[in-house]
């Protein structure tokens, strides 16, 4: 996915819904689903090799669903790979896709 996939994906979280926060059925608020969003993106995006072992891409989800509900910085930043630099960086502009 491309940058500008990532941001459609992370609008998209943010805008489907619903903040029925005393429902089972909830999915949290746009704000947490904006984060949880960017960070599952996040994941997938930095090293750019082969498929994510499922299992283990639940256990480090249950390790920071915390952080995420209460809407942590660290994991609710959108990390990038840059192709052209080979490097890591944090992606730009998802804000705006969501008028954050």
């Amino acid at each position: 996915m491309g940058e500008e996939e990532i941001e459609e994906f992370v609008a998209t979280s943010y805008a489907t819904g619903d903040c029925s926060v005393m429902d089972e059925d909830h999915h949290g608020t746009p704000e947490q689903r904006k984060c949880a969003a960017a960070w599952g993106a996040s994941q997938a995006a930095p090293d750019g090799g082969g498929l994510v072992d499922p299992e283990a891409f639940v256990r480090e989800f249950d390790e920071v669903y915390g952080r995420i509900l209460a809407l942590d910085g660290v994991e609710c930043a959108l990390v990038l790979e840059d192709p052209e630099e080979e490097e890591v960086v944090a992606g730009g502009g998802w804000e705006e896709a969501t008028g954050d």
